[in-house]
């Protein structure tokens, strides 16, 4: 899989930062509906997907080492329409003020990071 950048325009949901990646964005980088993911947030945000709960699990205990602002979550949508959709006061206080953030796609994972449109 080639690595792959593209930039989206940040949402707001009840004050809170969004995050929203889906279809084609996804589909064309290799994930899945039902696909497990943690993620850790420190100067950028890093998402690593897993296949099981136990790796999932190690995944999480892993970013809670590194940082207190983590989390988990799970591909939403149907096999042709992926989503990751996460939001949250952690989200918010990492993005401050930006208006976009940018993602690199990566084998088996995500690069997070504030960007400007």
């Amino acid at each position: 899989m080639q690595t792959t950048t593209k930039t989206f325009k940040l949402a707001r949901n009840k004050g809170n930062a969004r995050i929203w990646i889906e279809g084609a964005n996804l589909l064309n980088n290799g994930r899945s509906v039902g696909e497990l993911f943690t993620y850790a947030i420190g100067e950028t945000m890093h998402v690593t997907f897993a296949k099981t709960e136990e790796q999932r699990e190690s995944d999480g205990l892993l970013a809670a080492a590194i940082t207190s602002k983590h989390g988990r979550g799970k591909i939403a949508g149907t096999a042709t329409r992926p989503i990751i959709d996460i939001c949250n006061r952690k989200l918010s206080a990492f993005f401050g003020d930006a208006t976009a953030y940018t993602v690199e796609f990566l084998p088996n994972g995500l690069t997070i990071s504030k960007a400007v449109l």
